[in-house]
């Protein structure tokens, strides 16, 4: 009887983070191959080999901007009161951007930032 975890071979990867240029290849373990990728994501946020955010920000920043004109005929709208529309940015639009500043983001105090609708 065998107990234990199986891997599969064709979902399995790896990132290596450094700032140094090395050029390790594939891993094989046990005849198992296990390949090497520069980037990806997890939980939500891009992880690359160099250990860099601006991919991260980039993406979130995309992702606002879609969130942004999805909706953006509730936001033109005069029948919608600025309220809502505060309201909708703020569970919306703000967390998706705000996911990639992390700590930075819980820092600033929202209420105290410009916002023109």
């Amino acid at each position: 009887m065998e107990v234990g975890l199986t891997t599969n071979e064709k979902k399995t990867k790896y990132l290596q983070c450094t700032k140094k240029d090395i050029r390790t290849k594939n891993l094989n373990i046990n005849n198992l191959h296990i390949e090497k990728v520069r980037q990806c994501k997890y939980l939500g946020s891009i992880l690359n080999d160099t250990n860099s955010i601006e991919g991260e920000i980039k993406d979130r920043i995309a992702l606002g901007t879609k969130a942004y004109h999805a909706n953006q005929k509730f936001f033109k709208s005069r029948l919608v009161t600025k309220c809502s529309k505060l309201q909708l940015y703020g569970t919306v639009i703000r967390p998706l951007v705000d996911l990639c500043l992390g700590n930075m983001g819980a820092e600033r105090n929202h209420n105290s930032e410009n916002v023109s609708l």
